[in-house]
């Protein structure tokens, strides 16, 4: 099953509303993250809006995803290696870029 999350970004406000989609869609809406447990990945448009799609594979040796009352943490921080070189991390569903 894959769960939908808001993000609130540093400045910008979003209601925090978690929905569950069976599939990650075509169109990557801007400050949602998109998780597959199944496939053990999180995939979101880049938080700069740049539209790139960033794809974080979940693991031991790659990122890890903590979930806890509803808002999300993402470790390690997330740098977008194509054209932007957006650097952030994601905190307790709030996003911080470095």
């Amino acid at each position: 099953m894959t769960s939908q999350f808001f993000l609130e970004l540093v400045g910008v406000f979003s209601p925090q509303k978690d929905k569950h989609v069976k599939y990650v869609p075509d169109y990557l809406e801007k400050n949602i993250l998109y998780i597959s447990n199944e496939f053990k990945t999180v995939i979101h448009s880049c938080l700069c809006g740049c539209g790139t799609e960033v794809v974080t594979p979940l693991g031991e040796s790659e990122w890890n995803l903590e979930e806890k009352n509803k808002k999300i943490t993402m470790k390690p921080s997330i740098l977008n290696g194509f054209s932007c070189k957006s650097h952030y991390i994601i905190i307790n569903s709030i996003a911080n870029f470095v």
